[in-house]
């Protein structure tokens, strides 16, 4: 993205935001929570809050596997950041919870009685390290809470930006809803984001095959079992991470073109049986159980593997927080916090240059 403004005396009178997921509305949260909060925010989602990765994915978190690399800082600010959320919404209605990790294969001398196939695998994290939320449930009191503040949520879909001469935003354009004046645009559609290209002329954006990545399945089995998360050796990359309400698991990549309505991505029946079977291979317990639920999503990609975040270049008041890849629930708050400040000229926690 492009290099971030000069701090100003005021931020922005109306802040709308592009996508509903878990980026868009820690966005929304953040913005609203400053005491320099826009007079109004809003949020556009075509299909609703939550309605595509954000509410489908496993919440994984991890505080040092992105260590040495360019997202090290936003990685670990996001993972104490989950935490200190989890203190503010109370842990249990988001799903929060402290876990251990282990990656294990078919074999013996595992010591989890669920786990009853597994052999003794390796240590991938503790409870120090790694953690997990309930995507849906934490993206959902985010836009909740913003609410509450006065961030409207808009169903519609955008279909363009309106510009001054200077390339500035002056508004954005809805199918249904028409023009939505605006001085700040925030553009955070998950694999979607590609399609921005086409309202930044100046911006010099990825394309729509450049912000879409692989679409993974979903699994989830009615049963309780312990908190510990587990990256399977089987050929789907089938990882599995139980719920305190239930066991879920994710897995079988695949290529597939994206759906314009998220709504309409459903999983193949092949491949939900394919990771339903990798949980069995460790778990007879697993094994025995039937599938209780099953969805599908897109990750969202960018050219380099790297988040962009921070200003679209040659559009003063529009910005972009897309391509975070597998990891986008674990930096999903500390990205909203990040920007939020970058929008109402302030200093963010987590260096935005490096991204």
């Amino acid at each position: 993205c492009g290099r971030l403004p000069a701090m100003a005396a005021a931020g922005p009178n109306h802040v709308v935001i592009c996508g509903g997921g878990i980026i868009g509305c820690a966005t929304a949260y953040f913005l609203s929570v400053s005491s320099r909060a826009p007079k109004a925010i809003t949020i556009v989602e075509k299909c609703g809050v939550a309605c595509h990765a954000s509410g489908k994915a496993g919440g994984f978190l991890a505080l040092d596997w992105n260590d040495r690399t360019h997202v090290e800082q936003l990685a670990r600010a996001s993972f104490e950041l989950h935490a200190k959320l989890a203190d503010t919404f109370g842990a249990e209605s988001i799903g929060y919870r402290r876990m251990t990790c282990v990656n294990c294969g078919v074999g013996q001398g595992g010591t989890k009685k669920w786990l009853d196939r597994a052999g003794s695998g390796s240590i991938m994290g503790t409870e120090e390290t790694t953690a997990q939320v309930h995507p849906r449930k934490l993206t959902e009191r985010f836009a909740a809470e913003a609410q509450k503040a006065g961030c409207q949520v808009v169903i519609d879909t955008v279909s363009g930006v309106q510009h001054g001469d200077d390339g500035s935003v002056k508004g954005v354009q809805l199918q249904k809803g028409g023009l939505l004046p605006c001085d700040c645009v925030v553009v955070a559609m998950g694999p979607w984001t590609g399609q921005a290209q086409a309202w930044f002329p100046r911006g010099r954006l990825p394309g729509p095959d450049d912000t879409v990545a692989h679409r993974y399945t979903s699994v989830m089995l009615d049963t309780v079992v312990d908190n510990t998360a587990v990256f399977t050796q089987s050929g789907t990359s089938t990882e599995i991470y139980p719920r305190p309400d239930e066991v879920y698991a994710c897995g079988y990549p695949s290529t597939a073109p994206l759906p314009d309505d998220p709504n309409e991505i459903t999983p193949v029946d092949h491949h939900v049986q394919r990771v339903k079977e990798a949980m069995g291979e460790l778990s007879s317990e697993l094994a025995a159980l039937p599938v209780a639920r099953a969805t599908a999503c897109f990750l969202p990609g960018s050219p380099d593997g790297l988040p962009m975040i921070g200003p679209i270049p040659n559009h003063p008041g529009a910005f972009m927080a897309a391509g975070h890849t597998c990891w986008g629930i674990l930096n999903g708050p500390a990205t909203g916090q990040s920007l939020a400040a970058v929008i109402l000229g302030q200093k963010p926690v987590v260096a935005l240059e490096p991204l």
